[in-house]
């Protein structure tokens, strides 16, 4: 009677040591992770047209403004020229906009240049200055475009040009797809004086032609969902010990068995 209760004590460790081991095998199994897991597996996929909406001059900007005309007198080429030595050495070279969306021009004095894009104000400022100027050229462009990362690769990006997108700002900030969750990216935008936050899939291949998500703006801040490093250590401490107490247990049931 004895040797029986033994002989089924062992069969029923054995068996759920399995169950136990098949249960945490599924619980492990994770879905499948990527960006755009949604998309068709072609070798090409052709994708719509993103418009680009140019971007607006706003208060704290800084902008490159160069005059390059024929002029009416040499006095005024070189008032007018910026200081190479002024460029090399500041950090945001150019003009700032003021809060009131000014900038101070040598000549032309005080210039509302706010709410205009970078051609518009081309022009606008080519027309002042032909006053000084004989067929004055400008060139105006934004010398910087910022954003701030946060969760995975924290820190402030600053882009190498005008026209980024959402994934050229997650490559700046390291390997999401290991460290943060694809599915809760948030986009924080103030711009144009209205403050919008996106939450975003990346998972999904609709980002891809959602032109106010995909197309960044100058101080975005993206904050993208991370899994802490100490809950990563939990769960490789957690499932080591319930490997190792599972084998124990099957350990357990084959030694009795065997012994009876």
């Amino acid at each position: 009677m004895k040797k029986r209760s033994v002989s089924t004590f062992s069969v029923a460790t054995f068996s759920l040591s399995i169950l136990i081991l098949v249960f945490f095998s599924s619980c492990g199994a994770s879905k499948p992770r990527g960006f755009f897991t949604d998309l068709p597996e072609n070798d090409i996929i052709h994708l719509p047209p993103m418009p680009y909406d140019e971007r607006v001059i706003e208060p704290g900007d800084y902008l490159s403004i160069v005059f390059s005309p024929k002029v009416k007198e040499d006095e005024a080429a070189a008032y007018w020229a910026p200081s190479p030595l002024a460029a090399a050495s500041a950090p945001n070279t150019g003009y700032q906009v003021d809060p009131n969306g000014n900038v101070e021009l040598p000549m032309l004095g005080k210039v509302k240049v706010s709410g205009q894009t970078a051609e518009q104000l081309k022009t606008s400022l080519a027309r002042s200055a032909s006053v000084y100027l004989k067929d004055p050229m400008v060139d105006v462009r934004f010398t910087t475009f910022r954003i701030s990362v946060i969760g995975v690769g924290a820190g402030v990006k600053e882009m190498p040009s005008q026209k980024n997108t959402l994934l050229d700002g997650l490559a700046m900030a390291g390997d999401i797809e290991t460290t943060g969750k694809l599915n809760e990216v948030r986009l924080f935008r103030d711009y144009k004086g209205q403050r919008t936050i996106y939450n975003i899939d990346l998972r999904k291949k609709d980002v891809l032609n959602n032109p106010e998500i995909f197309q960044l703006r100058h101080n975005d801040v993206i904050y993208v969902k991370t899994k802490p490093s100490a809950i990563y250590r939990e769960d490789v401490r957690f499932f080591t010990s319930v490997f190792s107490f599972v084998v124990g247990i099957v350990t357990l049931g084959f030694t009795i068995a065997n012994n009876n």
